[in-house]
């Protein structure tokens, strides 16, 4: 599956491979402009293993929006070279979009598509402003903007298993909190967030 294709694509659950206009061992072209629409036939989560990902930093781009609803909602954008990783995105519905430009290119993207469940049903999503810093992290995580109350914490793989939490801390001024997670691996994780009321707060991090 390539983001040349001009059609949207649908699939279930079974593996797919997606890659750039360079394929599985190619460099990607200069001037890139394409768009992968994915539908998962089965409305389960979308999953994507990066085996590689290697653009321009800073010059070329590659986004991920969520076409579930009237408009599409951003959700991630790389640029860069990043050791292997995998995202679970909360839609059946998404849009690849890969930018370059028309100087240097590099390997681009191996992508495995599939489906996956996280641990958390996260029915009741908050629509706050708050944010988490420094990401990447190495040893603690700061968070910032949470409403003011009892929060459970937790740090959860990217396929849903959770590996280290916080039962219960309340906010400081500013709605602050700090976490300790220095002895995890270095990964990508999702930070879940619950407030009294079971209200959900979620961010992806990565631990350098």
């Amino acid at each position: 599956m390539s983001l040349s294709a001009k059609r949207p694509q649908s699939f279930g659950c079974e593996p797919r491979p997606i890659y750039d206009d360079g394929g599985p061992n190619g460099n990607y072209s200069n001037g890139i402009n394409s768009t992968l629409n994915i539908s998962n036939d089965e409305n389960r989560n979308i999953r994507l293993d990066f085996n590689e990902l290697s653009v321009e930093p800073s010059a070329d781009h590659l986004y991920i929006f969520d076409n579930s609803g009237q408009d599409p909602v951003f959700l991630e954008e790389y640029s860069g070279t990043f050791s292997p990783f995998t995202e679970i995105f909360e839609t059946s519905d998404i849009s690849l979009i890969f930018l370059s430009n028309s100087s240097i290119t590099y390997p681009g993207f191996k992508i495995d598509l599939g489906c996956a469940e996280l641990n958390s049903t996260r029915n009741n999503i908050l629509d706050i402003d708050w944010q988490v810093s420094p990401n990447p992290f190495e040893q603690s995580l700061t968070l910032n903007g949470l409403p003011d109350g009892e929060w459970a914490l937790e740090l959860q793989t990217t396929d849903g298993r959770t590996v280290k939490s916080w039962p219960r801390m309340r906010t400081s001024a500013g709605g602050k909190l700090t976490l300790s997670a220095e002895d995890l691996p270095a990964a990508t994780y999702i930070l879940q967030a619950t407030d009294e009321d079971g209200g959900v707060a979620v961010k992806r991090v990565i631990k350098k």
